[in-house]
């Protein structure tokens, strides 16, 4: 069913909790599909070639369309159903109201970054105030003490490279850095575990995961492909269903190929979204994507949907750092490195905060994430073909924070470096417990909110 076509009516006999739970699917806002430019490549290719303005040429038709006032009302009539339904328990109450104020949340910030890119003057101001108001009750705010220790970490581990384009590229990436990034004396390690934790961590994702990394395996050597050689898009799609097939056969999960700026999982439809310009990996990384987005996004919504609590499968309010965290904490396992998890997305996120356009910041991140690049794997050659790949990266990755304005921070990339540490902690202080793996698996919950995990535990099994 269309999500705009939808409009729930006020019955006097109540719906199944299943009817319900359609309902409260059909009203996901997704604002992830919906912040998805039309035209992403056209307008990157003009940028990287040196067409700054292109920027504002993005365009978001499916966004631009909604009817706003109409979801508005959808929410409120969903609310009262929620409010008033004599099969949601009482202490269950707060966790819909929650997931249902969330999504109108979510509406009204798709509203202003519509409003903020097609208003002029007084009214794009106001747009602009009431998106970052309400960015910030979603998701926070980037603070600047993990930002300077950021960007304190990078520096330092690339100020020992001998490499002269790189030690000019390190000089200019910290130039270019605002001063309170560079005179704060706030210092934060990497997240760095204990060998216990890597241990137990690595003997977790082995025994969790064994049944999808076997069928991956299949799915490669089917079609003969080494650890080394790269998969693209058409053959990461293939893989993810050639998984779920053989894992979830009655799921009901399926995979497209879709032009997105990143892969997606939607629990609401019950779709994995490929991007078809997704750039081709190694099957070894495959494994990680594996493990992150069917390990994790995936598996998590399918276990929620055991239960009678409709949240626990399309997601808990505030649930998002800890599934981004733990999602990127099984892939790291599974691939090695990813220590500095979301900090480009961080470092995005912080300038753009602090009043720079894209321009001044892709001046920036391009230099981090050459970097960052360099740390991760030893270039043969810094040559201009290798910088202008790593523009072409630093450019994917920003679009992620200003999609949906072109110009505003979108904060939830702040998930990805805030999740990590939160999962980091929990499994750290919890690795002893036998009841860990439960916790993190409960559903879309965030296992370190004690109400979520009241919540799921007290849930009825649906079968």
């Amino acid at each position: 069913m269309d999500q705009g076509s939808f409009s729930p009516e006020k019955v006097t006999a109540p719906k199944h909790l299943e009817q319900l739970a359609i309902e409260l699917a059909e009203l996901d806002p997704r604002p992830v599909t919906y912040f998805t430019p039309d035209n992403i490549n056209e307008v990157r290719s003009r940028y990287l070639e040196g067409g700054t303005q292109a920027i504002n040429e993005l365009t978001y038709s499916e966004l631009d369309s909604l009817d706003f006032d109409e979801r508005a009302e959808q929410y409120d009539l969903i609310m009262e159903e929620v409010a008033a339904h004599p099969d949601i328990p009482l202490n269950h109450m707060h966790i819909y109201k929650g997931y249902v104020r969330r999504n109108a949340l979510i509406n009204e910030l798709m509203r202003q970054a519509m409003l903020f890119r097609n208003s002029t003057d007084e009214e794009k101001e106001q747009a602009r105030i009431r998106f970052m108001n309400i960015n910030k009750e979603l998701y926070g705010e980037p603070k600047t003490d993990t930002a300077a220790a950021i960007a304190a970490e990078v520096l330092a581990d690339t100020s020992e490279i001998e490499n002269n384009e790189l030690q000019k590229i390190r000089q200019e990436f910290k130039d270019l850095l605002p001063q309170e990034l560079i005179s704060s004396t706030h210092n934060a390690s990497k997240l760095k575990m204990s060998e216990e934790t890597k241990e137990f961590l690595d003997d977790f994702v082995k025994y969790m995961y064994s049944p999808l990394l076997i069928s991956l395996d299949e799915w490669a050597k089917n079609r003969g492909l080494e650890e080394t050689e790269k998969v693209d898009a058409q053959g990461i799609a293939a893989a993810f269903q050639y998984i779920i097939d053989r894992n979830f056969p009655d799921s009901g999960w399926n995979i497209k190929l879709e032009n997105a700026n990143a892969i997606k999982v939607v629990c609401s439809i019950k779709e994995i979204i490929v991007p078809i310009e997704r750039t081709p990996v190694m099957v070894k990384k495959l494994r990680g994507l594996v493990v992150h987005e069917l390990g994790v996004h995936m598996l998590r919504s399918i276990i929620g949907e055991g239960s009678d609590l409709i949240p626990q499968r399309l997601g808990f309010a505030n649930y998002l750092d800890a599934e981004e965290g733990l999602a990127k904490t099984v892939e790291s396992v599974v691939v090695g490195g990813e220590e500095r998890t979301g900090y480009q997305h961080y470092l995005t996120a912080t300038l753009l905060n602090r009043g720079y356009n894209f321009d001044q910041a892709f001046e920036v991140m391009w230099r981090y994430k050459v970097l960052d690049a360099y740390l991760d794997k030893t270039p043969e050659n810094i040559d201009n073909e290798y910088l202008d790949k790593q523009k072409r990266n630093a450019f994917n990755f920003m679009i992620r924070s200003i999609r949906g304005t072109n110009e505003l921070p979108w904060h939830t990339v702040l998930s990805y470096r805030n999740g990590s540490q939160i999962v980091t902690d929990f499994i750290e202080e919890n690795k002893r417990d036998p009841e860990l793996m439960t916790l993190l698996f409960l559903g879309k919950i965030d296992p370190t909110q004690p109400n979520h995990v009241r919540g799921a535990l007290d849930a009825r099994a649906r079968y």
